[in-house]
Order: structure tokens, then C-alpha cells, then sequence
């Protein structure tokens, strides 16, 4: 077609970016590059030509790559439309918002890919839409909520598969198995990763093969089975050896796979061939390998070193980041930037640490580095609450790697205080006999040498004036008192249960874990409606108005120590707020597996005292008073003194 048209167009936009997007789709980017430079020259008279041109310069999306040379040219772009261009405006809004991730001012750059999505009207043209959706995705990836990010995606699915484009499906579906990971919805996660593997199987194209065994892999980390994780990314290094993208995207999974793993052997090679691949991203990502490796490694200084160069603003951390960098600020950092991290995870407090296509891995929960940076704040309280949610988030997922991981956290902040010795031990134990199931060495010699350093002393309880003990004995449960009979019970679940809180008497133990510890098996992930109703929503933020105006007067008064009781309730507030509004403040919905469980729980628990009663009638009577059951449930002993 070039041959017969000559030079007779060689001053028309339109046929110098169909020139120069012909050869970019063929992959010679000279060409492209050569061709868009004219079609820049020749559209400077007309404002939507030249934002055409610039969209066009910026089809090439290097994940993770600032390209602050494409940012200018949009804003010259955007400067130049009118007020009735809309759509145009959407679509060069959405890709300057991609073109900024990983964000110096994430907030800043989520706002403007919200705004893109205001702007998208359903009746705007199918083609114009994917464009915008494709780009909004890409800014939201690793610094906006799933719950966000997943409308996004199911949107670009949608509109893909009706124009036919199956690349562009393939992309919107990966992007979806993440989102599904890290919001912890399984089941969802497994359903769209068999449609996505069965699309790129379609495909055929070398390009689309590399992030099947990756992916397999990421599912494998939430599982603990390791040995398959390694054997899937050998698999995706076969496959993506000539892709640059896939190089770097494997780079990443295997570092933070080792992080996972806790595999020291090695950690020095994987750490300079990632940096390799993160040399024109920003210092932020380079750091956290840098900072955790040496952590991991023992060498405190310089992982102290490297975080001290990190400010309080957090400059182009995404969620992962920060999660990551969690335990090494809380152990070498400042509190000043514990608090800044804290901060920027409330509202993704109930989600994985998770990288998208960045690098396809699946960390441990966010809260429970949420545990160790309020630790680190002193506020133990808030810590022990982290933490408690961690271990329901780890268990409810079955990622059992995760668990461990949160158990000896967990642990580790308990250690500091000697009066909680008993539950330090048990979450030590219970930490080190899991990590050692799965392969993972390296936990279990971290978990001993907390074990060899600390005392554990008894919690400050009451004395539990019945002596007694359970243990499972053949298919059942045998009940021991001194100077009583011991008695045989049959297999309760609800026997389990109670064995499991007395083992950590004093410990509330939330309701999923308690239930997947009696072998309940997993919980569906229903829902139970919106986590609060439009009564609370309100009264929640006039609260807030009254906060801040009790804020501005103890503060004329001087009156320190009531604004930061003002503050405290604002921040708790904010976070309640944060956690149960989504995007443009849709209520979110709440999880039904926590009140099934909490109703499992109870009746169990109480039939299981009513089997006891039967046999010993005291100690039936003892157990109703010191076991109680609730979302968290607790065996403390009573006091019968009275």
C-alpha cells in the first residue's frame, strides 16, 4: 500500500499513524518511532490529531518504566482540548496515569485514573473505552484496592471479547486472577486463571506462554507446595527467555518467592539479577531488595542503612513494598516512618501482599505487617489485633507459608514482654511445626533462635482450680482429673475446639482459625451485605465533623493530650470508613464466613460441655463459665471461689 500511495500522503496524520502502527505491531520500533516523529510535526494545528499522535507514541506500555517524555506531550495534549472533549480527555488522562506507575504521589495518580474512569461514558465507542480501561488498570495495579481494580477488569473483558480481541481478553483476565488473589477470593482466583490458561493455550503466540507456569507458581506460594513453585518458574525461563518483560517479571517472582520461602542459599545471585532488571525503575524497588535481603541475612547495618534513605512521603511504594519492607523498618527503622507505612496500608488491611503482572507472587497477609509497624509504634493493642486478623486471613486462604510466617511475627512481638511467655512459646511451636512440614528450613531455625533467647514465663492469670487435661486418644477424646476417673469421649469436633483454646488459655482465638483447626474445612466466601448500613455510614461522619472541630479547639486551648484523643478517634474512624467504602464511597460488601463460623463454633462448643457435663457434672459446670465463644473465643479459667 506504501508502494502505490508513494509520497503523495507522507504530509497526512492519519496515514503517517497508521504508518507508524503497522510496523510497531510488527515489532520494528525504529520504523514506528521514525514515522510517529512526522505525525507529531504534522499535527500541531489540530488538537485532537495531536493528542491521536501522542496516545498512539504511548501504545507501547513498559510495565513499571516512567516515561516522563510521553507525560509531557500529554499534558501539552490535554492543554490544547476543549471542554467538550470528553472521551479524548479520559484516554490521555488514563494513559498519563499509567505512564506515572509506579507513582511518586500514588494518591495524586489514582485520581487522575478515577477521573478517566468519570469521564467514560457506555456510550462512548467499544474501542476507545478498552483503550481507557486498559490504561486505568495498569495505574491502579499494586497501589489501589482489588475491590476497586476488579470492576476495571471485568469491564476490559467484557469489551474485549465482544470486539473480537482475544490478546487484549488474555491481558484483562491475568490482571483478574491477581486481583482475586490479593482480595482473597480463591475460588474466584481459580475459576478465571482455567479460563485465562485455556485462552493462551488458544493463542499459540510464544509471547502469551511464559506466564502460565508463573502464575501456577503464585498459587503454589499461597500453598506452601515449593518444590512445584520451583519446578513452574524453571518452566516460565524456558519459555520467556526472548521476552525482556518476562525476564523481568520472572526476576521479581523468584526474588520474592525466596522472600516467601525463606531461602537464604542464593539469596545474593537472585539479588543482583533482579537489581539488573530494576535499574530504570524507581530507587524504591531496588531498595526493598536490597533492605530485605540483608535483613534476611543478618546484616542489620546495612539493611538499616538502606531504609534510613527512605522519607516519610514513601515515594513510588506500592502496597507490596511496603509489606515487605514491614519487618525490617519494625526491627531498623524509624518510628516516624513505621507510622507513615501504617498509615498508607489501613485501607488495605484485608487484603494479601500481592504483586500483579509485575511479578505474579503472593505474600503474606498485609495486616500482619500492619502488626509489626504498630508494634513498632508501641501500641501493642493494635498490634495483637493485626495480628489476630493475619492469622484469620492466612487461615481462611489455607496459605499455610503465610501462617507461619504470621505466627512467628506474632510471636516475635510477644517475646519483648515476659508476662506473655506462654502464648510466645505455643505461637513459636505452632509457627516452627508448620514451617517445617512445608520445607522451610530457614523459618524454623529463626523460630529456635527466639525459642533459645527468650523465658518463657506463665501469663499473670488465675490459677485454674480444676486440674484436668484433655488429649486425643484413638478415634476420641480422653478427659484426665487427679484423684478422678478418666473418661473417654467420641470424636466431637467441638472436643477439638476445646482442646485448641485450653492448649492456649488466656488467647482469643478468632472463629476461622478455630474452625479450620477443627477440621471444618475451609469457608465459603459468600457474603453477608454491606459492612455498614447508611445509618452508620452517616452517623460515623458526623462524628468525624465533631472530631475535627474538638481537634481546632483543644488545640487553641493547648490542650495536647485532648486533640490526640480527638486524633486517635479520627484515625480509627477514618480506617472503619476506609474499610467499608469502595470506589466513590459504594459500601462494600461484608464476608459471610465469620458469622457462619462464629454460629459453628458456639453449638459445637456447647454440645461438646453438655458430652463432658454427662460424664463429670463440676467440670461441665467449670467449662460453661471458662470458655467463651464469640467471633473470638477464649478458655479462661473461672473463678469459683464466689
Amino acid at each position: 500500500a506504501r508502494a502505490v500511495i508513494g509520497t503523495l500522503c507522507d504530509d497526512d496524520t492519519d496515514y503517517l499513524l497508521a504508518l507508524a502502527r503497522s510496523p510497531m505491531l510488527a515489532g520494528n520500533e525504529t520504523a514506528a518511532t521514525e514515522a510517529l516523529g512526522r505525525a507529531i510535526r504534522t499535527s500541531q494545528g489540530s488538537p485532537l490529531l495531536y493528542a491521536e499522535t501522542v496516545l498512539a507514541a504511548g501504545q507501547r506500555y513498559a510495565l513499571g518504566d516512567l516515561n516522563m517524555d510521553l507525560v509531557a506531550r500529554i499534558d501539552r495534549a490535554l492543554s490544547m482540548l476543549g471542554p467538550e472533549d470528553k472521551l479524548m480527555r479520559a484516554r490521555l488522562l488514563g494513559r498519563k496515569a499509567a505512564a506515572l506507575t509506579p507513582a511518586e504521589n500514588p494518591e495524586r495518580t489514582l485520581a487522575m485514573a478515577r477521573e478517566a474512569v468519570r469521564l467514560t461514558d457506555t456510550d462512548h465507542a467499544p474501542l476507545q473505552r478498552i483503550e481507557v480501561a486498559v490504561s486505568v488498570g495498569s495505574a491502579l495495579a499494586d497501589f489501589a484496592h482489588p475491590k476497586e481494580r476488579i470492576p476495571v477488569n471485568q469491564e476490559l473483558i467484557e469489551l474485549a471479547r465482544k470486539a473480537g480481541d482475544r490478546a487484549l481478553t488474555l491481558r484483562g483476565l491475568s490482571r483478574l486472577v491477581t486481583d482475586y488473589v490479593e482480595a482473597g477470593e480463591l475460588a474466584a482466583a481459580d475459576q478465571c486463571l482455567a479460563a485465562r490458561n485455556q485462552l493462551a493455550r488458544q493463542l499459540k503466540l510464544p509471547r502469551f506462554g511464559w506466564m502460565e507456569p508463573l502464575l501456577r507458581s503464585m498459587r503454589g506460594m499461597i500453598d506452601g507446595r515449593f518444590a512445584d513453585c520451583h519446578q513452574a518458574v524453571a518452566e516460565a525461563e524456558d519459555r520467556g527467555r526472548e521476552f525482556p518483560d518476562a525476564r523481568r517479571c520472572i526476576a521479581v517472582h523468584r526474588t520474592w518467592l525466596g522472600f516467601v520461602e525463606d531461602e537464604i542459599q542464593g539469596l545474593s545471585e537472585r539479588e543482583t539479577v533482579v537489581l539488573g532488571h530494576l535499574r530504570t525503575m524507581p530507587a524504591a524497588l531496588s531498595l526493598v531488595v536490597r533492605a530485605t535481603s540483608a535483613f534476611r541475612a543478618g546484616d542489620l547495618q546495612r539493611a538499616r542503612d538502606e531504609v534510613a534513605v527512605l522519607t516519610t512521603a514513601l515515594p513510588h511504594c506500592a502496597v507490596n513494598t511496603l509489606a515487605t519492607l514491614a519487618e525490617v523498618v519494625a526491627a531498623v527503622g524509624s518510628k516516624e516512618l513505621a507510622s507513615a507505612m501504617l498509615k498508607r496500608l489501613r485501607a488495605h488491611a484485608d487484603t494479601s501482599a500481592v504483586w500483579g503482572l509485575f511479578g505474579l507472587t503472593c505474600g503474606p497477609p498485609v495486616a500482619a505487617s500492619m502488626g509489626l509497624l504498630a508494634a513498632k509504634c508501641g501500641d501493642s493493642r493494635k498490634a495483637i489485633e493485626h495480628f489476630e486478623a493475619a492469622l484469620v486471613h492466612a487461615s481462611s486462604m489455607g496459605a499455610r507459608a503465610h501462617r507461619a510466617w504470621v505466627r512467628y511475627w506474632y510471636a516475635q512481638t510477644l517475646s519483648l514482654d515476659a508476662s506473655r511467655g506462654e502464648e510466645t512459646r505455643k505461637l513459636l511451636d505452632a509457627a516452627a511445626s508448620e514451617a517445617s512440614q512445608i520445607g522451610m528450613s530457614g523459618l524454623v531455625r529463626r523460630c529456635e533462635k527466639i525459642s533459645a533467647n527468650a523465658v518463657f514465663g506463665e501469663a499473670p492469670m488465675r490459677q485454674d482450680v480444676h486440674q484436668w487435661a484433655i488429649r486425643q486418644e484413638g478415634g476420641g477424646w480422653r478427659v484426665d482429673q487427679p484423684g478422678r476417673p478418666s473418661f473417654l469421649l467420641g470424636n466431637l469436633r467441638g472436643l477439638k475446639m476445646i482442646a485448641r483454646l485450653a492448649e492456649v488459655s488466656g488467647r482469643e482465638v478468632h472463629v476461622l482459625e478455630l474452625v479450620s483447626f477443627g477440621n471444618e474445612g475451609a469457608p465459603d466466601r459468600g457474603d453477608a451485605g454491606e459492612m455498614l448500613d447508611k445509618e452508620a455510614i452517616a452517623s460515623y461522619r458526623k462524628r468525624l465533623h465533631d472530631l475535627h472541630a474538638i481537634v481546632e479547639d483543644a488545640v487553641t486551648k493547648n490542650d495536647a493530650l485532648g486533640a490526640d484523643g480527638a486524633r486517635s478517634e479520627i484515625d480509627a474512624i477514618e480506617a472503619e470508613l476506609s474499610r467499608a467504602l469502595g470506589l466513590g464511597g459504594r459500601a462494600r460488601r461484608a464476608s459471610a464466613p465469620v458469622e457462619r463460623a462464629r454460629v459453628s463454633a458456639q453449638r459445637r462448643i456447647r454440645a461438646a460441655i453438655k458430652r463432658i457435663a454427662a460424664e463429670d457434672a463440676a467440670l461441665g459446670a467449670y467449662l460453661s463459665k471458662s470458655v467463651r465463644t464469640g467471633t473470638y473465643c477464649v478458655y479462661r479459667p473461672a473463678d469459683t471461689s464466689t
